[in-house]
């Protein structure tokens, strides 16, 4: 077999992965983060910085004036958009109805994209400490086409 068709047949593989990979909805990556009263989770942007101010607020829970979640999702290959809904369990109605968040996601390069859902003022005053939430991936017509949980939940 001559070197142009080997590369040629990993070229066509690499691609064919990747459309099949694409083509699954999913969430990749839930960080909940704590935000100070000037909506900042961090006072650089470093990974370090970040890290330790999250540490700084989790052991300084007066500074704390709400949460925010951020999530990298692939979204289906439809092309449509889908909204992200993440539900929040609450020290305040533990066994209850959950506190939610639903934000509209965006298709973009490659089908993934960052979101942020914040809960916060009045409602994360009222609401107790968190102690488990759900991170849904919802298409349009209601279905919930991919879903990651806390520990807790």
């Amino acid at each position: 077999m001559s070197n142009a068709r080997v590369i040629l047949a990993i070229l066509s593989w690499i691609s064919l992965s990747t459309l099949l990979a694409a083509a699954e909805a999913r969430i990749v990556k839930v960080l909940p983060q704590w935000v100070d009263a000037r909506g900042r989770t961090s006072l650089a942007p470093s990974l370090f910085e970040r890290d330790a101010y999250q540490d700084h607020l989790r052991n300084h829970p007066e500074e704390v004036a709400g949460i925010r979640f951020q999530v990298l999702a692939r979204l289906p290959r439809t092309g449509e958009s889908c909204d992200l809904v993440v539900r929040i369990r609450t020290a305040s109605n533990p066994n209850g109805e959950p506190i939610e968040r639903v934000v509209p996601v965006k298709r973009r390069l490659w089908g993934k994209a960052w979101t942020e859902a914040t809960l916060d003022g009045e409602t994360y005053r009222n609401a107790g400490k968190v102690l488990a939430w759900e991170v849904r991936l919802v298409d349009p017509t209601g279905n919930v086409v991919a879903s990651q949980k806390s520990f807790l939940w």
